[in-house]
């Protein structure tokens, strides 16, 4: 692989796509070699991470390349979500699907799964939510907490939020926040009945351990 497209590594966090490196002179024989040679791996079609870097990562840090490649490659706004964003975060995860991809769709896209990603769609203002982490757009670490709660198992949020707290302590208020701000949800919305209430329940029940 040439220098042009090493660069590309660098600036990337550690991923690129075939167009990049066709770009840089690199051919689709020489990224097919490449491959046959073990010296880049596939996160998604049409795009590449070096093979030495995909395996020295844990499980989280190989679905954090697979993330940002997904992420790369939407042609709309969307950022990382739920178990994608809590692995951004440095976050512990367990018992998730780790070949999937959380995205929160951030234009007029709809929710869907298609191509191992998982795009979600919220219905209330999320822009409080979103920052900048390690160079991408995402949602908090507060709110990437409480979806691996509502959405996991009660081990796998038990986990994430007690990694989450043991990395910083602080975010035990953001999280007491983003509880009352959903019971708000839920009083304006209860004709939809007790399946609308029960996630923040199973939040409420898991930050208690």
């Amino acid at each position: 692989m040439n220098a042009n497209l090493g660069h590309l590594l660098g600036s990337n966090r550690g991923f690129f796509s075939r167009a990049e490196a066709i770009d840089s002179g690199e051919t689709d024989r020489a990224l097919a070699t490449a491959r046959h040679e073990g010296t880049i791996v596939r996160l998604r079609r049409g795009m590449y991470a070096p093979a030495d870097l995909y395996n020295a990562s844990d499980d989280a840090g190989k679905h954090l390349l697979r993330a940002r490649a997904a992420l790369a490659a939407q042609q709309g706004r969307a950022a990382p979500t739920g178990p994608s964003a809590a692995a951004l975060h440095g976050f512990a995860l367990y018992q998730e699907d780790l070949t999937v991809v959380h995205l929160l769709r951030l234009d007029r896209g709809s929710s869907h799964h298609a191509a191992k990603i998982n795009h979600h769609v919220v219905t209330q203002d999320i822009e409080d939510d979103l920052g900048i982490y390690h160079g991408v757009m995402a949602i908090s670490p507060a709110r990437a907490v409480w979806e691996v709660a509502c959405r996991s198992s009660l081990e796998s949020g038990v986990v994430t939020a007690d990694s989450a707290l043991y990395q910083d302590p602080q975010l035990r208020e953001a999280l007491e926040e983003l509880q009352l701000r959903f019971a708000y949800f839920g009083i304006a919305s209860r004709a939809a009945g007790d399946q609308a209430r029960r996630p923040r329940r199973r939040y409420a029940r898991r930050i208690r351990y």
